[in-house]
């Protein structure tokens, strides 16, 4: 079955239902985002090497491909309700990343802040650990972009006062 059959399929499923009214944007994304954070509570205490064999577990696997519709049945609805051309949109997402060089963060595991104004100090010379020098509440990299200290509340990350990338990623 394609996607937009796919699509065709849970429109009328919820026609079926007078589900409708409840399919509003607001709803499927909040939806998918639970659906999203069922799929990540499987793996949420395993160590990475753990969660790379889950899916060798018959169980682990039966639960991972229930999340895994889950999540996709919700976002095809998004993009249905939201009238996006999901193959276009495919197309165009690898050549839109590689332009913005987004990707995932250096295999050196470095969290630390790495703003073009830092110093380059591979020691960390700011108070809190920051390639940036002499920056007491941490770098304006950090600040400015919405990016958390260790010692800030919603990082979770224990009281260690490194200046750390929220998405380590840098736009």
């Amino acid at each position: 079955m394609s996607l937009s059959e796919l699509q065709v399929e849970l429109r009328h499923f919820a026609v079926e239902r007078d589900w409708q009214p409840f399919h509003t944007l607001k709803n499927l994304t909040t939806a998918l985002m639970v659906e999203s954070a069922e799929l990540a509570e499987i793996f949420q205490w395993m160590t990475p090497e753990a969660s790379r064999l889950a899916h060798q577990d018959p169980a682990a696997k039966q639960r991972i491909g229930e999340e895994v519709a889950d999540v996709l049945l919700y976002l095809l609805q998004v993009a249905d309700h939201s009238e996006i051309d999901l193959e276009q949109a495919v197309k165009q997402a690898p050549a839109k990343k590689a332009a913005a060089k987004k990707g995932p963060a250096s295999a050196s595991g470095d969290e630390r802040c790495t703003s073009e104004a830092g110093t380059g100090n591979e020691g960390g010379a700011g108070e809190f650990g920051c390639r940036e020098a002499n920056r007491p509440s941490g770098c304006e990299g950090c600040r400015d972009d919405g990016h958390r200290r260790r010692d800030q509340p919603g990082f979770g990350g224990g009281i260690g006062a490194a200046c750390a990338l929220v998405d380590r990623v840098r736009g």
